[in-house]
């Protein structure tokens, strides 16, 4: 079921976006070098495999492993330290990361570490140039903690895998042989089949007797090309009696199956924690070759904490070929690098070798077993020789396949044989790198702190336990900035073994604490074992003056001038959702908020193809309530992303602007540009002290102004502060600003007194301006202010049944000895029989959306647009009207059109708005509007459509449409509401709609509202 778009609304690219989905507690949390605020982020979490990077190391899973998105990252040379980043998912008994760039110069490292335990530090010799997984880390949560100063060091992690299973039981199976077809592969192929493995490795020898793409096709192609999707091979000498083994590299890439570059036959991938290399040893393998260098530079990159290797000619053999030396330098460099498995063929036989040296003397410490499987297919050798090699188990007259079974700390190789034969063989082991003895981690939550001068913070250490651990451990801290005190409690804790306990450390930062952001370290010491984590703390000077994290409605106006032109991806107050460009493989709109769940984003919702939902056809903006900016040093503060594509240019923007009286300034702004530019929480930070003492307002702006481009702009955490210096002082608002009263009646504005500096004395309150007829009277006066903090006392406005009509200024002022600020506040008086209201939603005339911060849409939230008509394929129904009854704007659920059924419709539950307030005229009152509702057949009783009448906290539905199981049509219809019980009283409107019951296609939309006697 497609939508269709009318004529001239199409989009730029036609690749589709994966969308994230959010899902529980999931969680990853980003926060980019130079950072100052923890983040959650809501992944997707989803069994789907997110788009591979061109250049990586190919990761095979252990069966039901879950896939999730994130977007963490960082760069070197940050001004300000980088707090540790975390990825969870709850629930999970261990996290693989996905780094896409790892790029570390000189001693930078990043070390990530499992909340369970295990901890590995990466350095620039890791996998350079590749994206790769990591190891598995124990627990639900890992902990990322750069250490970057160089500029040119950089990384990016946009992956990672869970489990369910704890390490030791999580496993994958590779089976392996080699000398295959043969006669007998017939066979052989079947024990693969019954072994049901994540991978299948072949030694070489895979289609006798010359590797012909016509003996492949003929010979192994019936039996072994069954498993094409799961094998990883390597050639025999077989191969090569076809020039340059052209029949192996022509089946196995004709198939889609790896082999390594056709001149070279060698390469590596990973199967779960494990790091496999195929390896050719019909080219050159001497010490100086470039097969040999490759591979030690390969072992060097390696991060997982098992290897194994396996090619056709093996450097121990008991069988008729015996050993060979000319595999030693292979052997060498693996046993240098502490490789765990070696698999070989070439002799048609089985055999096992203890670990043993490059020279044949047994090393159970540090030696790599050796396996013989050429039994494959091709007819067994009866012939044997003696071998320098440890043998423990030979056998030429089965044939078979190894079974590996590996997990995280060892494995388990079995000889499994063809039907009817009783031979096998069983044997186990520990990877030389992976750690199985007692351990511990230790992280905090959050892993950032901020604390002010003269207050106190704190964050949670958990030290958790791996391999059994539980003994007392002691915490400390150290790198604090001067003036900052820290307490543990307790100072010491004692894991229950594979489990985690858990200590408050409380940061006190004094009154002449040093304002920065630098890093601290949380040490764990059990005996001579210590364990650190990183601790980013923060302390700022003095007061915050205004703060909106949009956890819920702070009064912003969005087209706050009425001159925005964007006909899509409009400023919103939301939950985003990740949504991922496959043009680029970038995410372009995050998921996650640096604190909460919501941010300022244009456009929550994302978009089901490569540019749907983001900024489109202009200028968007919103605009905060008053903000009086204190005396002194003040600067303001915020955390933002822009992400776009490479068809962006520099007329594409994020601003923020200060409008201070009819002056709007620009004081930060970030551009397009064509490149592909890929979405990360940033800080930014601007002087606000030219506007010391002035009422202004922020607006925030982002434009799509040139040629139609993909562009997404987010903002979180915006706060105004004072430097701590200066003369303390307060400030004085007020809300609203503008109150409107009928004659005989009264109204409220809450004035509000916020300490500046420390400030904390009794302010006197007073009110001048008001005319005859006109009288006022406060909740409290005077008021004291808490130092930092703020206070406020509720005006009353009342009038007489004489009071002449008209608008006037009232000046409330605040005193507090030689210190005086005032604000206006315009009263409007109305005659008794007047009042009223009307709009036509073609300027902005101060509806307010989700007033209650309570809404639960998830997609198509209204807003006032100029919407785009939708016409479903699915019923041949217009659900969204491209018209209004006049202009050309709306209230609508979503003004864009979807490009699929159901797309940017109205989800996931309500979405409100409500008028300013209205004085209802007396007598006879009614409310009109136009109104227009579409649904699909999947609708039901639980959508609806609602008006409602807010009446001081008494909230009536005097007007509601609800859905149906049924095509409806949109239509714009007319209805009339008698008001006549609110003459006389000042009310909201509130309009809601909500898609509340099963996930349904659900439109509404509303013009021309009006309320007259």
């Amino acid at each position: 079921m497609q939508i269709s778009l009318p004529p001239g609304r199409g989009r730029r690219r036609t690749s589709a976006f994966a969308a994230a989905a959010t899902t529980g507690l999931v969680a990853a949390a980003l926060l980019t070098a130079g950072s100052s605020a923890s983040a959650r982020s809501k992944p997707d979490l989803t069994t789907m495999p997110a788009p591979e990077p061109a250049a990586q190391i190919t990761q095979l899973s252990e069966r039901g492993t879950t896939t999730g998105r994130t977007a963490i990252g960082g760069v070197g040379g940050q001004a300000r330290a980088a707090a540790p980043q975390t990825v969870c998912q709850q629930g999970a008994k261990w996290l693989r990361l996905r780094f896409t760039d790892l790029s570390l110069r000189g001693r930078d490292t990043v070390t990530v570490s499992g909340v369970a335990g295990g901890t590995f530090t990466f350095t620039g010799r890791h996998w350079p140039g590749k994206a790769f997984h990591t190891r598995a880390f124990a627990g639900e949560c890992v902990q990322i903690s750069p250490s970057l100063t160089d500029p040119a060091s950089s990384y990016r992690i946009d992956a990672y895998q869970s489990g369910s299973q704890s390490l030791a039981a999580a496993n994958v199976i590779v089976a392996a042989a080699g000398d295959i077809c043969g006669t007998a592969c017939n066979q052989t192929d079947d024990v693969v089949a019954a072994i049901n493995p994540t991978a299948v490795i072949t030694a070489g020898d895979n289609a006798y007797d010359s590797g012909t793409l016509s003996e492949f096709n003929n010979n192994y192609h019936p039996h072994w090309g069954k498993f094409n999707n799961l094998v990883r091979p390597s050639p025999g000498n077989h191969e090569y009696r076809t020039s340059g083994a052209a029949g192996y590299f022509d089946y196995y890439n004709g198939h889609g199956v790896e082999t390594g570059a056709r001149d070279q036959g060698y390469y590596s991938f990973d199967v779960g924690d494990w790091h496999f290399i195929s390896l050719n040893s019909n080219v050159s393998v001497s010490a100086s070759s470039p097969q040999v260098t490759w591979l030690r530079n390969d072992l060097a990159a390696n991060t997982k904490p098992c290897t194994a290797a396996y090619w056709h000619h093996p450097r121990f053999s008991s069988g008729d070929h015996g050993d060979n030396s000319g595999m030693g330098a292979l052997y060498s460099a693996l046993y240098d690098a502490k490789t765990d498995l070696i698999i070989n063929g070439h002799d048609h036989h089985y055999e096992r070798f203890a670990p043993a040296r490059p020279d044949g003397t047994r090393d159970d410490a540090n030696g790599v077993r050796q396996f013989v499987i050429g039994t494959g297919g091709r007819a067994l050798y009866s012939a044997t020789t003696s071998s320098a090699g440890p043998s423990e188990v030979f056998n030429n007259n089965t044939f078979g396949v190894g079974k590996m079974t590996l997990t995280a700390t060892g494995y388990t190789v079995e000889f499994v044989p063809v039907a009817g034969r009783t031979f096998t063989d069983r044997v186990t082991g520990t990877c030389r790198k992976a750690s199985t003895s007692p351990d511990f981690g230790v992280t905090t939550d959050p892993t950032a702190v901020t604390v002010k001068q003269g207050n106190s913070a704190s964050t949670s250490v958990r030290v958790s336990s791996s391999g059994g651990f539980s003994a007392a451990t002691a915490l400390s801290v150290s790198g604090l900035p001067a003036g900052v005190t820290a307490t543990l409690s307790p100072a010491s804790v004692t894991p229950p073994a594979n489990g985690s306990a858990t200590s408050t450390l409380t940061l006190t930062a004094s009154s002449s604490a040093a304002v920065g952001t630098s890093t601290a370290t949380i040490s764990a010491t059990s005996g001579a074992v210590t364990r650190t984590a990183n601790l980013q703390v923060t302390v700022t000077g003095g007061n915050t003056v205004f703060a909106d994290d949009f956890e819920s409605d702070g009064g912003w106006t969005v087209n706050p001038a009425g001159t925005d032109t964007a006909t899509s991806g409009r400023f919103e107050r939301g939950n985003p959702d990740q949504t991922v460009s496959t043009h680029s493989n970038q995410i372009k709109q995050l998921g996650t908020t640096t604190s909460g769940v919501n941010c300022l984003v244009t456009g929550a919702a994302a978009g089901s193809a490569y540019g749907a939902n983001d900024l489109d056809g202009g200028v968007t903006s919103i605009r905060s309530p008053q903000i009086v900016v204190p005396a002194g040093t003040a600067r303001l503060a915020f955390a933002y992303s822009v992400g776009h594509g490479d068809n962006s240019g520099p007329d594409d923007y994020l601003r923020v602007r200060v409008v201070d009286g009819s002056t709007v300034t620009t004081v930060f702004e970030k551009v397009g540009a064509a490149a592909e530019v890929e979405a990360i929480w940033q800080n930014a930070t601007v002087d606000l002290s030219a506007y010391a003492g002035r009422t202004v307002r922020i607006q925030v702006e982002a434009a799509d102004a040139g040629t139609a481009s993909l562009f997404e702009a987010q903002v979180d955490d915006l706060e105004i502060t004072s430097a701590g210096t200066g003369q303390a002082d307060f400030a004085v608002t007020a809300n609203p600003t503008a109150v409107i009263i009928p004659q005989g009646q009264k109204n409220y504005t809450t004035v509000n007194v916020a300490s500046i500096n420390g400030f904390g004395s009794a302010v006197d309150l007073n009110v001048t301006g008001a005319p005859a007829g006109v009288q006022t009277q406060w909740q409290s006066d005077p008021v004291t202010p808490p130092a930092g903090g703020s206070v406020s006392s509720q005006l009353m406005i009342n009038t007489t049944a004489t009071t002449a009509t008209g608008t006037f200024d009232l000046t409330v002022t605040g005193t507090a000895g030689a210190l005086s600020h005032a604000v206006t506040v315009r009263v409007t008086v109305t005659s008794a029989g007047a009042g009223g209201f009307a709009d036509d939603f073609e300027s902005d005339r101060g509806w307010t959306v989700n007033p209650a911060g309570t809404d639960t849409a998830t997609s198509g939230r209204f807003e006032r647009g100029n919407p785009d008509q939708t016409v479903s394929t699915h019923s041949n129904q217009v659900k969204q009207l491209g018209t209004t009854t006049s202009g050309v704007n709306c209230l609508v659920t979503g003004a864009a059109a979807g490009s699929a059924y159901g797309a940017n419709d109205l989800d996931g539950g309500v979405t409100s708005i409500r008028s300013p307030q209205i004085v209802v005229p007396a007598g006879t009152a009614r409310l009109t509007f136009a109104y227009s509702v579409g649904h699909g057949d999947n609708s039901g009783p639980d959508d609806y459509l609602r008006v409602r009448v807010v009446d001081g906290s008494t909230v009536t539905t005097v007007f509601e449409k609800v859905g149906a199981a049924a095509e409806v049509e949109a239509i714009w219809q007319n209805a009339t509401v008698d008001l006549s019980a609110y003459a006389g009283r000042t009310v909201r409107i509130q309009v809601e709609a909500a898609d509340a019951g099963t996930a349904s296609l659900f439109e509404a939309q509303v013009d021309d509202l009006s309320v007259t006697n």
